[in-house]
C-alpha cells in the first residue's frame, strides 16, 4: 500500500478518534406565531351589527371587521403598512380570533392591545404582552429556529 492510499484509508478513523463531532440537520420547517381568541359570554352570538376589530402591535395598528354570516366565517388580513407581521381576522358565530405570524421570529411583537367595536361603540379593550417559547425542530444548532406565543383568550361582555 503506498503512502497515499494509507493516509485515505486511516483518515476516517482519525478524525472519529480526535473529538471532531459532525452534525446531521433535518429540514423540517417551522413558523412562527401569536393569537388571540375573543370568545362571547355563554357561547351566546356575536352582537348583531358592524363589528371592528382594531390591534396594535409593538406599537403598528391595523383595521378589520367581522362582516355578518350564518354560513362561513368571515375576516380576511388587516390593513396595514408592515409586511413583516401578517395579521389575519376570523369571525365565527360566537367569537372570533386574529392569528400573526412573521417569516422571521423575531419580527413577532412583544405586546399587543385589541379593542373590538359594535356599531361604533367599544365593547372591549384589552392590552398584555405575548409570552413566547422558542423551538428548533432540527435539533440544537440547527435552523431554523421559531417563536409561538401562549394563545391569549378573552371574552367579549
Amino acid at each position: 500500500m503506498d503512502l497515499r492510499s494509507l493516509i485515505l484509508a486511516t483518515f476516517p478513523a482519525l478524525l472519529s478518534s480526535s473529538g471532531c463531532d459532525t452534525q446531521s440537520c433535518t429540514l423540517a420547517d417551522c413558523g412562527s406565531g401569536a393569537s388571540i381568541t375573543v370568545e362571547t359570554q355563554d357561547d351566546a352570538s356575536l352582537p348583531e351589527g358592524e363589528l371592528e376589530v382594531v390591534v396594535e402591535a409593538d406599537g403598528e395598528t391595523r383595521t378589520a371587521t367581522c362582516t355578518e354570516s350564518d354560513e362561513e366565517p368571515s375576516g380576511g388580513l388587516f390593513e396595514g403598512e408592515d409586511g413583516a407581521v401578517q395579521i389575519r381576522l376570523t369571525c365565527g358565530q360566537t367569537g372570533l380570533s386574529v392569528g400573526l405570524t412573521a417569516a422571521d421570529p423575531e419580527d413577532m411583537p412583544d405586546d399587543y392591545r385589541i379593542q373590538v367595536f359594535v356599531d361604533d361603540e367599544l365593547s372591549l379593550d384589552e392590552s398584555g404582552t405575548f409570552e413566547y417559547s422558542t423551538s428548533q425542530p432540527n435539533g440544537p444548532d440547527c435552523g431554523p429556529t421559531c417563536r409561538n406565543a401562549s394563545p391569549v383568550s378573552l371574552t367579549l361582555g
